[in-house]
Parts: structure tokens; C-alpha cells; sequence
């Protein structure tokens, strides 16, 4: 990995406030069945098919925190489970740094941002 790539995935760490302490972990009884669940919210409830390696709605997730924040609190803070559910947000911008520094969605949080 390359010194650009390392400074993308440290800049898109560092916008999401992933801490690399604390959500490098992956729990795969509770992190499997949240993804999931992070999925469903995104897309209308459907489950993610075999072939969909899209990552671009984890950004796109994150972001609605701020672009639409009625949208997040109506959709993810109103959830019993909204504190696991951002835990296994987190670990998924840390799990798919390499793959997410290179989608659309980092690109224009980025150009939003300022980050060069």
C-alpha cells in the first residue's frame, strides 16, 4: 500500500471519528447481523444480495447524520439497538477503509470537506 493510500484511509478515519482502538475489532455475532441491518436501512429493507459489493452506502449512511439529520434520527436514533448499530457502522469504515477511499461517496465527502 502506497504512502496516498495510507493518508486516504487515515483522513477518512479521521472524518468519521474512527478510532482505531476502539473499533479495529470485528464482532461477528453481534457486527454480521447489524451490517445487515445497516444494509436494510439504506435500502428500503431489502436484504443485500450475493453479487452487491457496493461499499459506497457506508459512507453515504454516515453522512446522513449531517445531510439529513431528521432522516438519521427517524431511521437510526430512534432504534432500540442504534448504539450497536453505529459501533458496527464504525468498524465497517475501519473494516473497509482500502475498498471505501476509492468509492464516489468518499470522493464527494471529501471535495465537501476540503480534504486534498
Amino acid at each position: 500500500m502506497n504512502t496516498k493510500s495510507l493518508n486516504d484511509q487515515a483522513d477518512l478515519l479521521e472524518c468519521f471519528k474512527v478510532n482505531q482502538v476502539h473499533h479495529f475489532i470485528w464482532k461477528d455475532a453481534i457486527d454480521n447481523h447489524n451490517s445487515v441491518e445497516l444494509y436494510r436501512i439504506m435500502h428500503g429493507g431489502n436484504l443485500p444480495n450475493s453479487n452487491d459489493k457496493s461499499v459506497d452506502w457506508i459512507i453515504e449512511l454516515m453522512n446522513k447524520q449531517e445531510d439529513d439529520f431528521q432522516w438519521w434520527a427517524d431511521r437510526m436514533m430512534s432504534r432500540s439497538d442504534f448504539e450497536g448499530l453505529f459501533m458496527t457502522l464504525k468498524r465497517m469504515i475501519y473494516c473497509h477503509a482500502e475498498d471505501l477511499i476509492k468509492c464516489k461517496a468518499w470522493k464527494s465527502k471529501k471535495e465537501k470537506i476540503k480534504i486534498k
